[in-house]
């Protein structure tokens, strides 16, 4: 699907190779406890989308209304540099408390046992009906989380996603979205203060 890339955009493309080295230099770091990102991830997006990312990381749990659920969520750069008008995030999550060290699969449906759902969205004019940017759900995939200690908890993703590249609303897309993290804990009522509806069902 023919899409003009923004200048926005644009320049996120323009900067891969230096996120690239920065996601070389993270793992070079890493021991075999954490990862040594210090709450921060790195991902790329391949498929009809292709980005680089990294930002902040973090991992909470809150109520909906009938019991607890984990998620996961990474966002661009910094946390509050997303807004209604202009975000990117990845968010994995499923009901229950935060899960153990292990790994775990991700998949629409979320039959499997301990399976996640996961969500991508890169949007500017996020607010107005002129919103741009891929948003894609995910449809199958694994979660891996090797280490928690301190309110820090490690661990990488992959998954397939398929979705929209708005504003079209009739051409499907699809991408693959792999990463790994450090996510810090982060309050539930920080998390909810931000203007992004991040549709957790």
């Amino acid at each position: 699907m023919p899409v003009p890339p923004s200048l926005h955009r644009t320049g996120r493309l323009l900067r891969a190779p230096l996120l690239a080295a920065l996601a070389l230099f993270a793992l070079a770091g890493c021991d075999e406890e954490g990862l040594g990102l210090n709450g921060e991830y790195v991902a790329t997006v391949s498929g009809d989308v292709n980005a680089d990312y990294t930002g902040e990381a973090y991992y909470t749990v809150f109520d909906n209304g009938s019991g607890p659920v984990f998620a996961l969520l990474f966002f661009r750069g910094d946390l509050f540099d997303n807004d209604e008008d202009e975000y990117a995030y990845v968010a994995l999550w499923r009901e229950g408390d935060r899960p153990g060290t292990g790994v775990y699969p991700i998949e629409s449906a979320q039959t499997a046992p301990a399976a996640f759902a996961a969500s991508y969205a890169d949007l500017v004019d996020a607010d107005t009906p002129e919103a741009t940017g891929p948003v894609l759900t995910a449809t199958e995939g694994v979660l891996t989380l090797t280490h928690f200690e301190a309110d820090f908890l490690s661990g990488s993703f992959r998954f397939d996603g398929r979705g929209l590249y708005l504003p079209a609303t009739d051409d499907f897309v699809s991408a693959t979205v792999d990463g790994t993290f450090e996510a810090r804990y982060l309050a539930p009522g920080v998390l909810f203060s931000l203007p992004i509806d991040f549709r957790f069902d």
